[in-house]
C-alpha cells in the first residue's frame, strides 16, 4: 500500500486538488494544516527542529502571525488578500507529491515550516470565535459566519464533517508536546462522535470574573491487572444501556 501524500489529503479534505477553497476560509486552512501536521508527525518540529534550524523563525514571529491572521479575518469581506499567505500556499502545492513521513526530514524543511505559519496564522485568525463576548465589532461578518457554520454543520470548518470538525478552544496544555499545544483558538476533532458547541450570551462572565474548570479522568493509570474475567452480567450493570458482545 502506498503512502499517502499531500496531495492525498487535499483531495481527501476539499474533494479536489486545488488549495483554493483553504485560502479563503481560515477554519479550513487550520483542518488541512492539523491533519498534515498530526498524520506527518511533524507538529513535534516546533520543539525539536532538524539539525542546523530554528523554531520561531525570528523574535518577532508571533506579532507577524497575529498581524496576518487579523487581515485574513478581513480578507473574507472584501478586504485585500494577505500577500504572505501566497508564498505559504505555494510552498504546501509545490510539494504536495511529497509523502508524509518526509515532512519531518530536512529537505522538507520549507514546507514543513509553512504549514506552521499557515496553522498558526489560521488559529489567529479566529480569536474569540465560539466564545461569548468574543466578536470583534470590525469583524462581525466573519464572526457571524463562523457562528452559524457552528450552530449549523458543528464545525467551523466548511469541509464533509465525517473527515474533520473545527472547533473552539479555551484551553493550550501547559505541558509535553501535541498538535493541540500549537494553537489557542482552535481544534480539530476526527472522531467517529458527533460533536456540538454549545454557549449562550447570558453566561458571559462580568469583567474580571472568570471561571475555570479541570476535569480529570479518574482512575489516573490504569494497569492490565486491574481487570479480570466474569461469567456474567454484574448484579449493578444497567442491561438496558449495557451489555456482552463476541466477535
Amino acid at each position: 500500500m502506498n503512502e499517502r501524500t499531500i496531495g492525498d489529503v487535499i483531495r481527501d479534505l476539499a474533494g479536489s486538488t486545488t488549495l483554493t477553497s483553504f485560502a479563503r476560509w481560515p477554519p479550513d486552512a487550520f483542518a488541512l494544516t492539523s491533519v498534515l501536521l498530526c498524520d506527518s508527525g511533524a507538529y513535534r518540529q516546533v520543539v525539536s527542529p532538524p539539525e542546523g534550524k530554528v523554531w520561531p523563525p525570528s523574535r518577532d514571529w508571533e506579532k507577524k502571525v497575529d498581524d496576518v491572521g487579523a487581515r485574513w479575518r478581513r480578507w473574507g469581506v472584501g478586504k485585500q488578500r494577505p500577500p504572505e499567505l501566497e508564498a505559504l500556499l505555494t510552498a504546501i502545492d509545490d510539494a504536495r507529491d511529497a509523502r508524509l513521513s518526509q515532512i519531518c526530514g530536512l529537505a522538507k524543511w520549507p514546507v514543513c515550516t509553512a504549514l506552521l505559519e499557515l496553522h498558526a496564522m489560521a488559529d489567529a485568525a479566529c480569536v474569540g470565535v465560539g466564545i461569548p463576548g468574543g466578536l470583534q465589532s470590525r469583524d462581525l461578518f466573519f464572526y457571524l459566519e463562523a457562528n452559524m457554520l457552528l450552530r449549523t454543520t458543528g464545525s467551523l470548518a466548511k469541509q464533509a464533517t465525517s473527515r474533520v470538525r473545527v472547533m473552539p478552544k479555551l484551553r493550550t496544555p501547559q505541558v509535553g508536546i501535541s498538535l493541540r499545544s500549537l494553537s489557542h483558538h482552535l481544534s480539530i476533532d476526527r472522531s467517529e462522535v458527533a460533536t456540538a458547541w454549545y454557549w449562550h450570551s447570558a453566561l458571559t462572565p462580568p469583567d474580571g470574573m472568570h471561571l475555570n474548570v479541570l476535569i480529570l479522568p479518574w482512575p489516573l493509570k490504569i494497569e492490565a491487572r486491574d481487570f479480570r474475567e466474569v461469567d456474567g452480567p454484574l448484579d449493578n450493570m444497567d442491561l438496558e444501556r449495557f451489555g456482552f458482545q463476541t466477535s
